[in-house]
C-alpha cells in the first residue's frame, strides 16, 4: 500500500492521478482479457458441440469433409478499455447454415415442401448462456 501526500487544495489531483487512474487502467485491461477469455471459451465450446457434417446425411451436402462447419467458428474483439466487445461468429460461407441449425427449417424433398420441419439444435443458445454466466468471473480472475 502506497501513502500519498495531499492537502485540501490538491486532493482532487492526488485522487485522480495517483490513486484512481492506475486502478482504472488495470481494471480496463482485466475487463478486456476477461471478455477475450470468455469469447475463446465460447468458440471452443461451440466447436466441440456443433453438429458434425459430412459422412452420414444430416442436412449437409455429402461432398463436404467432416468438421467443415465447426472449423469456421471464430470470434473477434473491438474497442478498448471499458468499451471492449467480443463477437462470436461463423466465417463465410458457413454462416448461412447457423440460423438453420439453431432454429430448424422446413424440409423440402426433391424440391417439394414435405410439410415437415427439421428439429432445432440449441447448441448455440447453451453456449451463449454459459458465456454470459462466466464473463464476470473471468473479469474478476484477471483483476490484480
Amino acid at each position: 500500500m502506497t501513502n500519498h501526500y495531499c492537502t485540501v487544495e490538491n486532493i482532487d489531483v492526488v485522487l485522480s492521478e495517483q490513486i484512481l487512474n492506475p486502478y482504472s487502467e488495470q481494471a480496463q485491461t482485466a475487463m478486456k482479457r476477461g471478455i477475450d477469455r470468455t469469447a475463446k471459451n465460447m468458440v471452443a465450446e461451440t466447436k466441440a458441440t456443433a453438429n458434425v457434417d459430412g459422412g452420414k446425411w444430416r442436412g449437409f451436402p455429402k461432398h463436404r469433409a467432416g468438421g467443415t462447419f465447426a472449423k469456421k467458428h471464430a470470434w473477434k474483439g473491438k474497442g478498448e478499455g471499458a468499451r471492449h466487445q467480443a463477437m462470436w461468429y461463423v466465417r463465410s460461407p458457413e454462416h448461412r447454415l447457423t440460423h438453420l441449425l439453431v432454429n430448424g427449417h422446413s424440409l423440402y424433398i426433391f424440391g417439394k415442401y414435405s410439410g415437415r420441419r427439421t428439429k432445432a439444435f440449441p447448441w448455440l443458445a447453451l453456449a451463449c448462456s454459459r458465456a454470459q454466466a462466466e464473463v464476470v468471473p473471468n473479469i474478476v480472475k484477471e483483476l490484480p
